[in-house]
């Protein structure tokens, strides 16, 4: 194996390799997130944030509920919680009415955090057994596509019933 070259935390003119044992690069603060990660290089999570949770992005569109509802079925299969995150105001009080809509069985937390929707999902999404999201079809927007492309778990896309 020929191991990957790197630049070394913004060292102008100065390039790394990975170990070439482990394929870690040692400034690499994703690294720390991988399963097999030396314990040197693990690191916690964002705070609010719980091992093995799934993490639903929720803005209160059919899409972002249909996601709530597979994630809520998929949590209860799995015997985990569901870490929601709100990506949206919730001006008019979608949020409670579709929180109460979930099954009692599985434990639903709101995760209160604000920022770049993509950034806040994907910290959240480091500890997460996956990462749901809601999806109309066709291309993705910025939101999905960061998340899929970036994201340390598994991205499930949920589309709209009857779409």
């Amino acid at each position: 194996m020929i191991p990957t070259l790197s630049d070394p935390g913004g060292v102008p003119g100065r390039r790394e390799e990975h170990d070439p044992h482990t394929g870690f690069h040692p400034r690499d603060p994703h690294d720390a997130l991988r399963p097999d990660a030396p314990p040197e290089t693990l690191t916690t999570p964002a705070p609010e944030t719980r091992f093995g949770a799934l993490v639903v992005g929720l803005d209160g569109s059919p899409q972002a509920r249909a996601a709530l509802r597979w994630a809520v079925a998929e949590a209860r299969t799995r015997d985990v919680a569901v870490d929601v995150v709100p990506l949206a105001e919730d001006h008019d009080g979608w949020l409670d009415e579709v929180l109460r809509a979930t099954d009692e069985a599985v434990e639903v937390r709101t995760v209160e955090e604000r920022g770049d929707p993509a950034t806040v999902l994907l910290a959240h999404a480091s500890a997460a057994q996956l990462l749901v999201l809601g999806h109309v079809g066709g291309r993705l927007d910025d939101v999905a596509r960061r998340c899929t492309e970036h994201a340390r778990c598994p991205v499930v896309l949920v589309p709209v019933a009857g779409r």
